[in-house]
């Protein structure tokens, strides 16, 4: 009986100590794997630092890729017109020479004498509509002598690039002589004094609205320049009822038409209901401002055909996208007072009156 007694102790104390041994597994067990679990998180943190480097050395390889496009587009770009330039001034080289004397004195002749003979008419606006202003030699040449487009500047949705003439940027040798020739020696020295001439009546009453009655008659005889560029439109432009930008006289638009062009894509001019004035130097645009307009006049484009009109004539003009044509040119130039003339003169005006034109004065300190 004892004997059984003693066994069966035995037994129960082996049964403890294989309970604590378990007990303690266990709990090495459980701190194993507390210490994994605390690696796994260290890991994790790490990963995520890693993976946050490899984020940002990423984004910045990208940018370097799209700095490296923009470059390669530009560089594309500069190959591209160095390439026209030299195929245009092997198509054109021919061009290249001084008008011939008598040449340029038939042309002046030419020209003044369609200015002559033109009518000024007064609605909606002042404006003169004149044909076959240039010989057609003379307008066939500078038509032949077109800039290529890929020298021609301007958005991003390019329905509207130009060519500014005497400007820095690369033209072909042939283009840049006639086009420039062109606006010195017709534009500047017949073009612009005949015009004058021929807006004369109303010139001073132009000015008395933009400054005043005490300076206009001063104003309408200050000395004046002309300059101009070659305009690019294609399918989807459109351009509302404006004025163009404030010191800017008289704009003349040269329509520089090809056989076969649409003549319904010219200039509209508009009527105001009311008396305006542009409240900056800049172009105006009349609609967003709600000066109510209407289309009163549509004038066609015509080849050989100039436009001019006194800068108070609200005008605009549409391409629309699903016209066939696909290009329309023109040359544009504005009459305008030659600038420390016309700075001079401002600064004799009250202060109220000189606020729309402080970006001019400013710019003449």
């Amino acid at each position: 009986m004892i004997r059984g007694a003693l066994g069966r102790l035995v037994g129960l104390e082996g049964l403890r100590a294989w309970v604590r041994g378990q007990t303690k597994a266990i709990h090495e067990d459980v701190t194993a794997a507390d210490k994994h679990a605390t690696a796994a998180v260290t890991l994790a943190k790490t990963l995520r630092k890693d993976l946050a480097r490899e984020e940002r050395k990423s984004q910045t390889l990208a940018a370097e890729v799209e700095r490296q496009h923009g470059q390669l587009a530009e560089v594309s770009a500069r190959l591209a017109r160095l390439e026209a330039l030299a195929k245009a001034n092997d198509q054109t080289s021919a061009l290249v020479f001084r008008s011939d004397p008598s040449d340029l004195a038939a042309t002046v002749r030419h020209v003044r004498l369609a200015i002559q003979n033109s009518v000024l008419e007064r609605e909606p606006g002042p404006h003169v509509i004149i044909d076959n202003i240039l010989p057609e030699a003379a307008y066939h040449r500078l038509l032949s002598a077109m800039p290529p487009l890929e020298f021609f500047d301007g958005g991003a949705e390019h329905t509207k690039l130009d060519f500014r003439l005497f400007g820095e940027g690369l033209a072909p040798t042939a283009s840049r002589v006639i086009w420039e020739a062109f606006e010195t020696e017709i534009v500047e020295e017949v073009l612009m004094p005949a015009l004058l001439d021929l807006f004369a009546p109303v010139l001073e009453a132009h000015y008395a609205h933009l400054i005043g009655p005490e300076l206009a008659a001063e104003a309408a005889q200050l000395p004046k320049r002309a300059s101009g560029r070659i305009m690019y439109r294609r399918p989807g432009f459109h351009q509302g009822a404006h004025l163009d930008p404030k010191r800017s006289l008289i704009t003349g638009l040269l329509y520089l038409a090809r056989p076969g062009d649409n003549p319904e894509y010219g200039t509209q001019l508009y009527s105001v209901d009311r008396s305006f004035t542009a409240p900056s130097m800049t172009t105006y645009y009349l609609e967003p401002d709600g000066v109510p307009c209407q289309v009163a006049k549509r004038v066609e484009y015509r080849p050989n055909r100039i436009l001019a009109f006194v800068n108070s004539v609200a005008h605009g003009a549409d391409f629309p996208e699903d016209a066939k044509q696909r290009e329309r040119y023109a040359y544009q130039f504005y009459v305008k007072p030659k600038d420390g003339a016309l700075v001079k003169l401002l600064r004799k005006l009250p202060a109220d009156k000189q606020e729309p034109w402080r970006a001019v004065l400013a710019s003449h300190r």
